[in-house]
């Protein structure tokens, strides 16, 4: 859209169609930049940030919003993501340690929630884990004990079943000599 001037006050109206043209075309500059943004955000790139320097007044005041705002949503995801990094290769000590508000602290509660919930979980599973093993070295030292009380049994009974055959032999012969 260009304004043509007005004739009647040639200075004034060339001045603020010139003025409106610069606007027009600094305001189609501010909506390019922030669809570059909005098409590399919906590609999956948040690190791109917009030229705020191109602009002065209200338009870069604009501009800088939109790139604080991009500072402001990647900042908790970068943040997630090196929790559940850490979680992923067994590290559960890390955590998030920003502070948000909002839905961000919403995220930062589920990553830390469930970081905290798997750690507790693991030192569950460590405690049954020991508790398995104390009971089979109970059962196992009971087992040893019993293999050898057995064995002990087992010569006492072999002996007591000698002594028997002796008398028996002994009860014969006197049997035959009564």
């Amino acid at each position: 859209l260009i304004v043509a001037a007005d004739p009647s006050e040639p200075d004034a109206a060339d001045a603020t169609a010139a003025a409106f043209n610069t606007s027009l075309g600094t305001l189609g500059a501010v909506i390019e930049e922030t669809d570059a943004l909005t098409g590399a955000a919906r590609a999956g790139d948040l690190s791109r940030r917009a030229d705020a320097d191109r602009f002065a007044g209200g338009f870069r005041t604009l501009v800088e919003g939109v790139n604080a705002t991009l500072d402001a949503l990647v900042a908790p995801a970068q943040e997630a993501s090196r929790v559940l990094g850490a979680v992923a290769v067994g590290d559960l000590t890390q955590r998030m340690t920003g502070r948000y508000a909002g839905d961000h602290a919403v995220l930062a509660e589920a990553v830390d929630g469930a970081a905290d919930q798997l750690a507790r979980a693991l030192l569950e599973v460590r405690h049954a884990a020991e508790a398995v093993r104390h009971a089979a070295a109970a059962i196992s030292d009971g087992s040893r004990a019993l293999a050898d009380d057995t064995g002990a049994q087992a010569a006492a009974l072999a002996q007591i079943a000698g002594k028997l055959g002796e008398l028996a032999e002994s009860t014969r012969g006197t049997a035959q000599d009564a």
